[in-house]
């Protein structure tokens, strides 16, 4: 026959395990955890996207001189200044965000560590070591060999696959095409 008290202890010592156990499998999860991916969501203030671009009275960088011979001129960097602008628009109004626009002057992607504002969309082009250090957003133009796409700080997940979202719908409506073609007229 059994001890009533013998099967209430055996009892609670089958919890306390489960319990134990249990606890366990949650500070392991925890402590595998990659803390980049618990900080993913970067809330976009207020509803706006703030969008860096390089303000068009900058000098080039050194190697960039170098490799071109000579100063960049502004019938290169106009198109590429009218499709940046009109992808951030569309972005930001497919998203339901108001579109902010941040000139900067010096290092974008200096600027955009230090938060100043969400993503890069000016005409950054897309090399080993940007998407080494940064989320790299599907190219959204292309000139030969050198791909340019929207650059986002490497924590926000949610953004890049939104942004990704909306340059695929915007290739696929033909929009994107039809700002090179104007973009070159």
């Amino acid at each position: 026959m059994f001890k009533p008290v013998k099967f209430i202890l055996c009892v609670l010592a089958l919890v306390a395990f489960c319990v134990l156990v249990a606890w366990a499998i949650i500070i392991v999860k925890n402590w595998k955890s990659d803390p980049v991916l618990e900080e993913e969501e970067i809330a976009l203030e207020d509803g706006k996207l703030k969008v860096g671009y390089m303000n068009s009275n900058y000098e080039l960088p050194e190697e960039l001189q170098k490799e071109l011979g000579v100063e960049i001129s502004e019938e290169f960097v106009s198109p590429l200044k009218k499709i940046d602008k009109v992808l951030g628009i569309q972005i930001a109004e497919r998203l339901g965000l108001e579109y902010i626009p941040v000139e900067v002057k010096s290092d974008l992607l200096k600027n955009l560590n230090k938060g100043k504002f969400d993503c890069v969309i000016s005409a950054v082009k897309v090399t080993p070591e940007v998407e080494e250090n940064y989320f790299v957003s599907e190219s959204y133009f292309h000139d030969g060999e050198d791909q340019y796409a929207v650059i986002i700080k490497n924590n926000n997940q949610t953004l890049l696959d939104e942004i990704n979202e909306v340059i695929g719908q915007l290739a696929e409506e033909g929009i994107l095409e039809t700002l090179f073609l104007e973009s070159n007229e």
